[in-house]
């Protein structure tokens, strides 16, 4: 146990030894663009009480018109807030050995995860903290996975050599999400959302969960290692008891504090309302917090859809309060005797955590961290199930109680909070934790490890296995002359390169780079069967080479992409597909970063990507008939599929690059948000759903004056490179606050 002593400074007890210097990386650190949940209020308890408690604390979190400065210090400079926009190029000299095109912010906001550009951007930034500040330990969740390109470049043997631990904090994996909410995952974001989750978890140095809940089921979906799991409750943060009069324990409202959102359970909790107040006409629900959609795409509300399942002589006995500010939800948990959380599916909910701090019992759903904050009979009423009979159940035995039961739950109620989530206590814990991790040190290695820094040896390129190359595609003498000679130009030249042309045309048997280049005709074969044909000839007959480069004629490759290829699949025997970012100068975005990080093998519509590296084991499996199946066939075989963060080639100019991208992309409201925030207003129009663009002319045209005032402000940060600080609302607005709070959630979310 590490040993505290009283503070000067505000705080309880203070390091006695050198205080750690923590990362803390949370898009929705508040001010947010959206109504912060869960995640940002952890995020700005937690950084208050290590700054007091003495801590060096640093925070990265979105840049946006409502949070326009780059850096803030907060607490005597002991908590630095520090801001990225998600569409700008990061500044010069951050992030040691970062080369990335300007654009790439932007392809990424493009790409089918959106949020993949807070991820870079954070990493970026990150790795230079990691070198200027001293960083000693680094923490995110991992809800859109915003240590992703952190982790994968170090996995890599990229960034700073000094690698401070990651700790993921389980907090609403997507893949939870999403099924807790019966929401379509055929949204482009869904997949890429729950692939790169599960890799920053599975790679990360340890893995910090609110309950034992949460803990248990996070180590059965992703086989973690028991050991690497923490179990660490969220800290009380600073809500007063409320004292109420005798009449509010007897008679006041039953309240729900949290987003209107399926997996919230409010639609369970709509019926088991519909079952019990029709009988007690005097009984009062309200509900405070943003409203949100049924779909994930958007479209009809959950509030809404709560009152469709109300009767209509029970609905006038439900007030929706909206998006309230602090005191608002104070006023309501003031006039509330009971409390109520009945999710389908919760992690250790700030609601609960705040009503009961409130000095309210709590009506809970069995399913979460609810039933370690209270015991049931005691400090709340546990539902059998989250069924509406089963919440009706404990309704009725709520009410049943009389107004002194109900309070002196609420004084048990409270007390249980305090004690188990203790502010105090829980410093105390996060500090033992982080400070045993910072000891440590990364528990895994990078791939691929750097060459020594001194001497001759740190010039000497690393002995790695070869490899081939097959180019097909629709052959013309200038798209090929320009891919072969990219393939000349490479650091680390191929083995071999066969070309398959796409149609029929007289070639040189041998091309101009040695007779191991060679033309292979198609003979009447598919071009995928005869450039599958290839690639396994080459993986059968050449001895020492780790695996098959195929590339589209009509990509010139950078000159390091052989050798980067080459050094994965032979730095780490688990990486099995490898492909990066292709240039596109006629495309939209510039430059194309892959939908799938966990299949950098797809291109547009399932097609295969214009560059994919494939080990040779692969191409020896005989259900393997196209480089996509091939591709597939690894990584279901156990290896990894990579995509390196950075540029492998560029496609070439012209009519050629005409390709079809398919359908518009169906994102969810939460990426779609993201998107709209950092995207050109007319192209965001011109690719969201029908849906989508008439509800934002709907709530525009409620409050004409403000609408063109928003759209000035985005008419003027277009033509600005970085965006200037604005007190235009980011959100189109509407006529009331609490409609238009409610409108930007049901928006964002």
């Amino acid at each position: 146990m590490l040993g505290y002593r009283p503070s000067d400074r505000g705080s309880r007890f203070r390091r006695e030894d050198a205080a750690l210097t923590h990362l803390f990386i949370c898009r929705e650190f508040p001010p947010a663009a959206y109504p912060p949940g869960g995640i940002g209020t952890y995020v700005k308890h937690i950084t208050d009480l290590l700054a007091r408690a003495g801590e060096c604390v640093h925070v990265i979190a979105h840049r946006w018109e409502g949070a326009p400065s780059r850096r803030e210090e907060l607490v005597d400079g002991r908590l630095v807030l520090h801001r990225v926009a998600l569409d700008d190029a990061p500044p010069a000299g951050t992030g040691e050995g970062v080369t990335a095109p300007p654009g790439l912010p932007l392809a990424l906001l493009a790409s089918r995860f959106p949020a993949l550009a807070f991820a870079w951007q954070a990493a970026v930034l990150a790795e230079a903290l990691v070198v200027t500040e001293g960083i000693d330990v680094i923490e995110a969740q991992e809800w859109e996975a915003p240590l992703y390109y952190l982790q994968l470049r170090r996995a890599l043997g990229l960034g700073p050599a000094r690698r401070p631990p990651c700790l993921v904090h389980i907090h609403s994996p997507s893949e939870r999400i999403f099924a807790a909410n019966d929401w379509d995952t055929a949204v482009a974001d869904y997949a890429p959302a729950v692939a790169l989750e599960e890799y920053c978890l599975t790679t990360a140095d340890a893995v910090l969960a609110p309950s034992q809940f949460v803990a248990d089921e996070t180590i059965a979906r992703y086989a973690l290692d028991p050991a690497i799991v923490s179990v660490v409750p969220y800290p009380r943060g600073d809500t007063p008891v409320i004292a109420r009069s005798p009449r509010v324990w007897a008679s006041g409202s039953i309240c729900h504090v949290g987003r209107l959102e399926l997996r919230k359970g409010v639609l369970e909790w709509a019926e088991a309302i519909a079952m019990v107040a029709a009988d007690q006409p005097e009984l009062q629900f309200d509900f405070v917090g943003g409203d949100m959609p049924v779909h994930v795409t958007g479209g009809t509300s959950v509030g809404r859809a709560m009152l469709a399942r109300l009767p209509r002589r029970v609905r006038r006995q439900v007030r929706f309060h909206g998006t309230r500010d602090r005191a608002g939800v104070m006023a309501v948990l003031g006039s509330a005797r009971a409390a109520v959380v009945p999710s389908r599916w919760e992690n250790f909910p700030n609601s609960c955590i705040e009503s009961m701090s409130s000095g309210l019992p709590v009506i809970v759903s069995p399913n979460g961290g609810m039933r370690e904050m209270l015991r049931d009979g005691v400090s709340g009423w546990v539902a059998p199930d989250v069924t509406p009979a089963g919440l009706a159940l404990a309704l009725r035995r709520a009410l049943a109680a009389s107004g002194s039961e109900r309070q002196h739950m609420g004084q048990a109620a409270a007390a249980a909070i305090r004690r188990l989530c203790n502010n105090d206590a829980i410093v105390t814990r996060h500090l033992d934790l982080k400070s045993r991790l910072a000891r440590l040190g990364a528990r895994r290695a990078p791939a691929i490890d750097r060459p020594a820094a001194t001497g001759e040896d740190a010039a000497a390129p690393p002995q790695l296995d070869g490899l081939a190359v097959v180019v097909a595609g629709s052959v013309s003498a200038a798209a090929l002359e320009r891919c072969l000679a990219s393939l000349r130009a490479q650091t680390r030249p191929p083995v071999a390169v066969r070309v398959v042309p796409n149609t029929e045309i007289t070639l040189p048997a041998t091309l101009a780079g040695g007779p191991a280049w060679k033309v292979v005709p198609r003979n009447g074969r598919s071009l995928e069967d005869a450039v599958m044909a290839a690639g396994t000839e080459l993986g059968a007959a050449l001895e020492g080479i780790s695996g098959v480069v195929f590339v589209d004629v009509e990509v010139a490759l950078d000159p390091g992409c052989l050798a980067t290829c080459a050094a994965l699949l032979a730095g780490d025997a688990r990486i099995g597909v490898v492909a990066g970012w292709i240039d596109e100068p006629d495309a939209h975005g510039a430059l194309h970063v892959p939908p799938n990080p966990a299949r950098p093998h797809v291109w547009y519509d399932d097609g295969v990507s214009p560059c994919v590296a494939l080990r040779v084991e692969a191409l020896a499996a005989p259900a393997a008939p196209s480089r996509l199946r091939a591709a597939q066939a690894v990584t279901l075989a156990g290896w990894t599929a990579v995509t390196f963060p950075a540029i492998f080639g560029t496609m070439a100019a012209g009519p050629a690059r005409a390709r079809r991208r398919g359908a518009p992309v169906r994102y969810s409201s939460m990426a779609g948000a993201v998107q709209r925030l950092h995207t050109p207003l007319l192209q965001w129009l011109r690719t969201c759903s029908p849906a989508d663009r008439r509800a934002f002319v709907a709530d525009g045209m409620r409050s004409p004056g403000r609408s063109v005032r928003w759209l000035a402000g985005r008419a003027v940060r277009a033509w600005r490179v970085i965006p200037a600080p604005s007190a235009v609302s980011p959100e189109p607005p509407s006529d009331r606050d609490d409609e238009g709070r409610r409108n930007a959630a049901r928006r964002t979310n």
